[in-house]
């Protein structure tokens, strides 16, 4: 029998281990970013004011990123409207 041990986020800044090379959506690669700037997604998502559930599904491609998501995390974060969809 073997023990099985789930993995609980790191709240030491750890670095993600999504491969960014492989995301294709604009705004995810740009969530990254943020993310990456704010040292850790537990960080980022205290800012953002998203739980770190949804933050992490939608950084590993479990859950979509829409344009309203998009749009209100733009609001939370004051940046210009559209910013997820400019690639940076």
């Amino acid at each position: 029998n073997k023990l099985i041990v789930k993995r609980r986020p790191s709240k030491t800044g750890r670095k993600s281990t999504v491969d960014q090379n492989k995301i294709t959506d604009v705004k995810v690669l740009n969530l990254h970013k943020l993310v990456e700037k704010a040292g850790s997604a537990s960080n980022f998502a205290k800012k953002a004011h998203v739980s770190m559930g949804n933050l992490s599904m939608i950084l590993h491609g479990k859950k979509s990123f829409g344009n309203l998501a998009a749009k209100r995390m733009e609001q939370r974060l004051s940046l210009e409207p559209g910013w997820f969809n400019i690639p940076r």
